[in-house]
């Protein structure tokens, strides 16, 4: 019994770590997108049912244009699947705070 529950607990982790991503890569593409303009406060990875993952960036623009080209820069990402932004977003001209909702593609 307790050589049964071994080998569960082995291959479930064996599963885990098949179904593993390496978010690295796309770390490194988020920092080099972000201009000087762009301080990202908080990056938070949400793993949703079905695979799918979602990073919740948080920040601060010095203008709403910088803020408005880091977005379109997110969007071009060939990990993107979505990105969303609140039109709260767009409230502020200068020192604007944001949140985005970054959608990862389930391939990446």
């Amino acid at each position: 019994a307790e050589v049964n529950r071994i080998n569960n607990l082995i291959a479930d982790f064996d599963k885990n770590e098949l179904r593993r991503r390496s978010l690295a890569p796309l770390l490194f593409k988020i920092a080099n997108t972000t201009p000087s303009t762009i301080v990202l406060k908080l990056l938070k990875l949400d793993i949703q049912k079905g695979g799918g993952a979602a990073l919740t960036i948080n920040g601060r623009a010095s203008t709403r244009e910088a803020f408005l080209d880091y977005f379109e820069k997110l969007k071009k990402l060939e990990e993107a699947e979505t990105v969303i932004s609140p039109v709260t977003n767009l409230l502020r001209e200068t020192d604007v705070v944001f949140t985005l909702e970054f959608k990862i593609k389930k391939k990446f």
